[in-house]
């Protein structure tokens, strides 16, 4: 499962509004722990702490949008672009399987 985590003091807030923002356009689920994101071919899960946003997803493919097909590199660019817009500055993300 791929996987990030971004260090930031603002991370319950970053998650609550970035999900918010997607709510608009997918469905969001909020758990005990974080937000569960059913985003086009895969199911993304952010899990704020105290001074971290852990981001996994994995493939699902009865997501899949006839209209934008499954891309890895294009979703991790959304939740990146997405995240970065939301908190107000860039961070980096290492992505690892």
């Amino acid at each position: 499962m791929p996987k990030t985590t971004i260090q930031t003091d603002q991370a319950a807030r970053i998650a609550k509004r970035l999900t918010n923002h997607f709510k608009h356009k997918v469905a969001v689920t909020e758990t005990d722990t974080g937000y569960f994101v059913n985003m086009a071919g895969a199911d993304v899960t952010f899990t704020p702490t105290d001074s971290e946003i852990h981001i996994e997803y994995v493939r699902n493919e009865s997501t899949d949008s006839p209209e934008r097909p499954y891309d890895e590199e294009r979703l991790r660019f959304v939740i990146t672009d997405h995240l970065d817009r939301m908190a107000g500055e860039t961070f980096e993300y290492h992505w690892s399987e």
